[in-house]
This record gives C-alpha cells, sequence and structure tokens, in this order.
C-alpha cells in the first residue's frame, strides 16, 4: 500500500516524496494538487474519502494511516 500510494503523490505532484513529504513541507502540494490526490486516492483504492477527513490527508504518513484503518 505505501508503494501505491507513493506512485500517486509522485504521479501528481511530479516530485520525489519521502516519510517527511506532506502539504506543508512541498509547495506543490496546493489545494488543487491536494484533491486531485484525495480523487486518485478514492479512484485506486475504491474508497469514499468523508469530508471531515479531506484537511487530515495532508503527508503520506496521514494518508497512508488512514488508508490502513479503512482496508486494512
Amino acid at each position: 500500500m505505501r508503494n501505491k500510494v507513493i506512485e500517486l503523490l509522485t504521479k501528481v505532484l511530479k516530485v520525489g516524496i519521502s516519510d517527511e513529504s506532506s502539504s506543508e513541507t512541498m509547495p506543490e502540494w496546493d489545494s488543487l494538487a491536494h484533491m486531485r490526490i484525495v480523487v486518485m486516492i478514492e479512484d485506486s483504492f475504491d474508497i469514499e474519502v468523508e469530508d471531515e477527513m479531506l484537511p487530515k490527508l495532508n503527508s503520506l504518513v496521514s494518508i497512508i494511516k488512514y488508508l490502513e484503518s479503512k482496508i486494512g
């Protein structure tokens, strides 16, 4: 799962991704890129992200933790 998330983030942001990657550390991760990331996560993992989770999925680590809680 981690590799798939890294692949998605790399595809959207077009930069290398590390464990420290987040919307706070990467200027490429703006609001438009954030929404593209969420849509790709939903499509790739066949889930629907709850509205209240949108602002919380702002880093590689938070996305992985969220997906682990949703799909195991």
